[in-house]
């Protein structure tokens, strides 16, 4: 059995987080985790630069467009962010600013 290990990508806007998570994703059967704090509400396209469907590769991505726009309720995202379902054989890799990541690292 392999170690499984979790790969945080963090930075900028602008800098290559995601094609660098998309990358590492297929070389290690990882999945996508968003860390985003714009990114998990649907229809919050401007300014997010989400990985449209057509180039997320065939990987799974977790946690984006998950909140309507109209609930803009911590815990409705709080409550929201155990419920995505990972394969088993698959290690979680997030990648974004890391303005959301604060509230999950303590």
């Amino acid at each position: 059995m392999s170690a499984k290990f979790f790969v945080a990508i963090l930075g900028p806007t602008a800098t290559g987080k995601s094609a660098l998570g998309l990358a590492l994703a297929e070389r290690y059967r990882g999945e996508i985790v968003n860390c985003d704090s714009t990114a998990v509400y649907r229809g919050f396209d401007i300014g997010t630069d989400k990985v449209p469907l057509g180039e997320q590769r065939g990987i799974p991505h977790h946690l984006i467009d998950v909140v309507a726009i109209d609930a803009l309720k911590r815990a409705h995202l709080e409550s929201d962010a155990g419920r995505f379902d990972m394969r088993q054989d698959h290690w979680p890799q997030t990648f974004g600013t890391g303005v959301g990541l604060n509230r999950y690292a303590a």
